[in-house]
């Protein structure tokens, strides 16, 4: 409670009014103080972390067709001539659905054209 006094020309009033606590106190109100920050820089680096490429060492499957592309190119440069000979017939018989290394097995015939499940494969004239 608060006790204003008002002077009038004639008489001097003292006036009692409740006030509220907090507007005593200089401190602000749980309503206007603070709130600690989120460090947002902190949050994207850590999920970033997360999604960052893995080594093929920790996931086989790392790379996607790069890392298969570069496989494939391995293969090709240190293999001899019927090896490489078969890849090439293999892959452009079939549409680029089979890769062989084994040049005896495909030399005998065309090799067929073996879409992944679920898939239809349509020659494009």
């Amino acid at each position: 409670m608060v006790v204003v006094t008002v002077a009038h020309a004639t008489a001097t009033f003292a006036i009692a009014a409740p006030v509220a606590a907090a507007a005593l106190t200089s401190q602000p109100t749980s309503s206007t103080s603070t709130k600690p920050r989120k460090n947002w820089e902190a949050l994207s680096n850590k999920e970033l972390e997360k999604e960052k490429d893995k080594s093929l060492q920790e996931d086989p499957n790392a790379g996607g067709d790069a890392a298969l592309n570069g496989f494939f190119q391995q293969i090709y440069s240190g293999a001899d001539e019927d090896t490489k000979r078969a890849m090439m017939k293999s892959f452009v018989e079939s549409g680029g659905t089979a890769l062989s290394t084994n040049w005896d097995e495909v030399r005998r015939e065309q090799v067929p054209v073996r879409p992944p499940e679920g898939s239809e494969w349509k020659k494009w004239n």
